[in-house]
């Protein structure tokens, strides 16, 4: 459709608007509009206004929800007293509670906290689980298991729709919540299919809705036929699992009856880099030209990857009959694979590269570096002097021990000298090594949050005092606010 505001021309859009099944099946199409304060008119039209472009069919229209965007949203929060608990994991509302939400969960070791977590897409998102002390937790997502980076967060690839989310207590751990963000941090790469080798009676089919106005049709046939699709050259930076996505359609039906309209989903036998080939089931899209995404995890090898796609009809339960000899003429079952657009390969997790400190009781201040001090700022400009990896303690690898190396300036820590804190070069010493090393403790002011303890000086923490940080001995409520940070991204 088209949609304009107040008439004008140049705020015409063309909408592709997903197709239903009549009035059983709805979806939706979302875009973005500019809109002064007042009144508006929003006209949706079968034409554009010069005339050159018109709908094709018809469309049923149910409603239209604007809303506001929100760009200071900081993600959606799932509150794990209100999560699925089990193994012993239980509620908690202690009346000193800092965190977010009425209460917290306790998961004790075997104990498991699941959230059912709602992405719209495809995508990769930041995953941030706060626990007491803010400290790394072991995972699963969808069934994949992995552990978060320091802070408890890591980048996770999530379907779109519904997800789960699992918190195992290995060790046992308190968690307030999960807060999911959008992140862009993990970007797949994408693999025409048009541009990959087919054979057999798989080929290009012009269709205009495909990413580069084609899609590779005609895949599968008979049991044990070659006509295949191969994407050769798929590259991976490292072994591991991914995430590959197929962007695809299928309008396969059998004949309709009065109470049924019997779309077939379609199989597609997939293999990777000659490994026994995995069934992947693709449902109904309603039309050739109408494409959808649908994501399952492989394992893929570091370098070079091969991954052919072929199709034939499932047999029977019994493993050998087929539903076509038995009602022939009858399409019960799809001979086919999809029709495939494109592919894409990301990551199934990632380890966000940097960190941020953000100051508990000024929260809208980050630490930061300029000319080797070290201060809390807000807004920081460039973003990565207030960027750091904590890796692991230079005097101390151990759990819990950390050192805080520049984004923009490597081979550079947070140090304490005469206990104010700078940015200084790894010199190698014995001496910089511990200056440079902090023990992680549960936040002095916030149990969700995190204090920093001097390795050398351990009577002392990390704080800061009119905004310049540096170290102290922390002896009042004013003191451990300003000696607790909120690790965050």
């Amino acid at each position: 459709m088209f949609l304009r505001v107040d008439g004008d021309a140049a705020t015409e859009q063309e909408l592709f608007l997903s197709l239903g099944y009549k009035w059983v099946v709805w979806d939706h199409t979302d875009t973005k509009v500019e809109l002064t304060a007042g009144d508006h008119v929003i006209t949706l039209a079968t034409r554009s206004l010069d005339g050159t472009g018109a709908i094709t069919g018809d469309v049923i229209l149910d409603k239209i929800d604007l809303s506001l965007p929100s760009p200071g949203s900081t993600g959606d929060v799932y509150e794990a007293e209100f999560a699925e608990l089990d193994g012993g994991a239980a509620p908690t509302y202690a009346s000193t509670h800092h965190g977010s939400g009425p209460g917290a969960a306790a998961v004790p070791a075997g104990g498991e906290a699941t959230f059912w977590v709602y992405s719209p897409d495809d995508a990769s998102a930041l995953l941030d689980v706060a626990t007491r002390g803010d400290r790394k937790v072991e995972l699963e997502v969808n069934g994949q298991a992995v552990t978060t980076g320091q802070g408890g967060i890591v980048d996770a690839f999530l379907l779109g729709g519904i997800n789960q989310v699992t918190v195992k207590g290995a060790q046992g751990l308190e968690v307030d919540r999960l807060v999911v963000t959008p992140s862009g941090e993990a970007t797949g790469a994408v693999y025409e299919a048009e541009d990959g080798t087919v054979a057999g009676s798989a080929q290009d089919t012009s269709l205009s809705l495909a990413s580069g106005g084609a899609a590779v049709t005609g895949i599968g046939g008979d049991p044990g036929n070659g006509n295949t699709l191969t994407f050769n050259n798929v590259e991976a930076s490292k072994a591991g699992k991914y995430a590959l996505t197929f962007r695809y359609s299928n309008e396969e039906q059998s004949p309709s009856t009065h109470y049924n309209p019997d779309p077939v989903a379609r199989y597609a036998l997939v293999s990777i880099n000659g490994a026994q080939p995995v069934r992947v089931v693709f449902p109904h899209s309603f039309h050739e030209n109408n494409f959808w995404e649908l994501t399952v995890p492989v394992d893929l090898r570091a370098g070079v990857n091969s991954i052919v796609v072929r199709g034939e009809e499932k047999p029977q339960f019994d493993g050998t009959s087929y539903a076509s000899d038995t009602w022939p003429g009858v399409p019960l079952r799809s001979q086919l694979a999809p029709n495939l657009d494109r592919i894409a390969v990301t990551p199934l997790f990632g380890d966000v590269a940097w960190r941020e400190l953000q100051s508990h009781n000024y929260p809208d201040r980050l630490v930061r570096h300029e000319n080797w001090n070290v201060r809390l700022e807000q807004d920081p400009s460039p973003e990565a002097d207030a960027q750091f990896r904590m890796v692991p303690g230079l005097a101390d690898g151990s759990a819990g021990y950390v050192s805080f190396e520049s984004v923009n300036h490597p081979g550079h820590y947070l140090r304490h000298s005469f206990f104010d804190m700078v940015l200084a070069r790894d010199d190698g010493t014995t001496l910089f090594d511990k200056d440079a090393t902090f023990k992680m403790t549960e936040g002095l002011a916030d149990e969700w949050c995190t204090s920093f303890q001097s390795y050398n000086f351990p009577a002392q923490h990390l704080r800061h005092s009119g905004f310049e940080l540096q170290l102290d001995p922390i002896e009042d409520a004013g003191d451990r606010a300003d000696a607790t940070f909120c690790v965050t991204v």
